[in-house]
């Protein structure tokens, strides 16, 4: 399935946990991989709405969109939220 025109689904995040890997390189002179996990959660229509590429202008015939160039998770600064 292609992204170029269509609104993603789902958001993919992979989580890891570099912990056990500083804690053996550091103390046990080891090299381990990092611990790994993917959390999947789809999207509403809403942010599905958002997250739709803009058509961006025409190639040869073919209409270009955006391509999303990177992503990044932050907390909502919220000055009533007491987390």
């Amino acid at each position: 399935m292609s992204l170029q025109h269509e609104a993603p689904r789902v958001l993919t995040v992979i989580m890891v946990d570099t912990t056990a890997t500083y804690i053996a390189a550091r103390f046990d002179d080891e090299r381990i991989p990092y611990g790994r996990r993917t959390v999947q959660i789809e999207l509403t229509p809403e942010q599905r709405e958002k997250l739709l590429p803009r058509q961006t202008g025409v190639i040869k015939g073919r209409t270009q969109y955006e391509a999303v160039l990177t992503a990044w998770l932050e907390p909502l600064e919220d000055a009533d939220d007491d987390r």
